[in-house]
């Protein structure tokens, strides 16, 4: 019998941070965050797997990742 495969969890209250990269907003988790921030390379991990270089704080998004919206809505669906 072999084991049936997990569904995927909701990553915990993801951060949304834009990327000069495309100017989108992707979603970050905690841990990606912190793993940047240790790193030192000021860079993040998103979602959608994107490598997030985030811009000066005050620089407004310019929309949402679709890519790191559709991970949430699946990991949301029961």
């Amino acid at each position: 019998m072999s084991a049936m495969p997990s569904a995927p969890t909701r990553p915990a209250r993801p951060m949304w941070v834009v990327s000069v990269v495309d100017d989108a907003e992707h979603a970050v988790t905690r841990d990606d965050m912190a793993a940047g921030i240790a790193s030192g390379s000021g860079t993040y991990r998103a979602l959608c797997r994107a490598t997030v270089i985030p811009p000066s704080m005050t620089e407004p998004p310019r929309g949402r990742c679709p890519y790191c919206r559709a991970v949430l809505r699946l990991a949301a669906t029961p």
